[in-house]
């Protein structure tokens, strides 16, 4: 993951920062020609420190062209009120994740140069990051690699239980830690 995050620090022509280095000045006013390619650098660099994120706001105009896009850390905005003090409550709240973080990526399309460009960016968060061995089970981080379905639709198709499978990918990896997903992911994917 660190070699992908230079390719796109590279891009961004930051070519002698780490991505803990990066300020609001490195990445304001950086074009980019595609919301995809910032979206994939802004993933990238969230693996990288060990946050999670998530879209926040995605804005279109009468033609429903994208012009402005958000995303930001996924422990933004807090639980309101009315879930947290439940009179008739039967389960057991949810644990409180949302810090009120203000870690943010947001840009606009700019029409004269014809790409996208960076409008505001916040690179403090107000939480502790993941740890190395956890980052990839953050909800933005977990990916079911497409070579790694064949492998297990090839499995599901000779008759292995879906648990089975899943154990035989940790085994082969070294640890249930190296799988880049969780069982629900597996089980989601198998349909």
């Amino acid at each position: 993951m660190e070699n992908d995050m230079s390719e796109a620090l590279a891009q961004l022509n930051i070519l002698n920062k780490l991505p803990q280095q990066l300020t609001k000045e490195d990445i304001i006013n950086k074009h980019l020609p595609t919301v995809d390619h910032w979206e994939d650098i802004y993933y990238k660099y969230s693996h990288s420190m060990g946050f999670s994120v998530r879209k926040e706001d995605a804005r279109r105009d009468n033609e429903n062209k994208e012009w402005q896009r958000k995303w930001v850390c996924s422990n933004k905005g807090f639980r309101r009120e009315k879930w947290t003090n439940l009179k008739n409550r039967k389960k057991k709240p949810r644990v409180v994740t949302c810090t009120g973080c203000l870690a943010l990526l947001r840009m606009k399309f700019d029409k004269s140069e014809n790409s996208w460009v960076v409008k505001d960016f916040n690179p403090t968060h107000d939480h502790n990051f993941a740890l190395k061995t956890d980052m990839q089970f953050l909800r933005s981080n977990r990916a079911f690699p497409d070579c790694m379905g064949t492998q297990v639709m090839s499995m599901r198709r000779s008759g292995i239980w879906t648990f089975h499978i899943l154990n035989h990918l940790a085994a082969e990896r070294g640890g249930h830690e190296y799988v880049p997903s969780l069982k629900k992911d597996l089980y989601n994917w198998i349909g």
